[in-house]
């Protein structure tokens, strides 16, 4: 039962790549409107979830709020792995790299702030632990939906011609009177 939420996301990417892949073909919604969709929706509506899951207490129940979380959840992660490449092309190995060490940081902290909130394993305790994560939740999708953008940047234009030419100073006087 413990691997159903994680077979959820593994149908969801390539449900959500397809989607991201259609929008964008249709010229339905621009790059940075399909980002903002995905990601700020799956952020809001994980954050609903997260509420949802204190009210339940069977187990199956949890289940259920848990597999559709990593549902909706693939659709953000299907977007945060294409930004990169919509918003610079040139360099989207390496802010894939940065915004991978900022994620990962994320995972490592749920289990300190867990140690933190969860001393007993009470119910409230838990219920303390998700309302945390809906903030954390909803306060993202409010950043990217203020800041965000899925546009080409301008300092990461590939098609943008640089200046090569490089000033060569003479060094002999008599090469720059044109005797030489």
């Amino acid at each position: 039962m413990a691997s159903v939420p994680n077979f959820c996301s593994l149908i969801s990417q390539p449900v959500a790549a397809t989607a991201l892949d259609y929008l964008r073909s249709r010229k339905i919604l621009t790059s940075t409107q399909i980002h903002k969709l995905f990601t700020c929706g799956s952020y809001v509506f994980a954050a609903i979830l997260f509420v949802a899951v204190q009210s339940w207490t069977h187990f199956m129940a949890t289940i259920i709020i848990f597999s559709t979380f990593r549902f909706v959840v693939g659709f953000s992660e299907t977007s945060y792995n294409v930004l990169p490449v919509d918003v610079a092309p040139r360099y989207a190995s390496l802010i894939a790299g940065i915004g991978s060490a900022f994620y990962s940081m994320g995972t490592l902290l749920s289990p300190i702030l867990i140690g933190f909130i969860v001393t007993d394993h009470k119910h409230a305790q838990w219920n303390t632990y998700f309302s945390v994560l809906s903030v954390i939740n909803v306060f993202g999708g409010v950043v990217f939906f203020l800041f965000g953008s899925g546009e080409l940047q301008p300092w990461a234009d590939p098609l943008k011609k640089e200046n090569t030419t490089v000033k060569q100073e003479p060094s002999n006087p008599a090469v720059e009177e044109g005797r030489y």
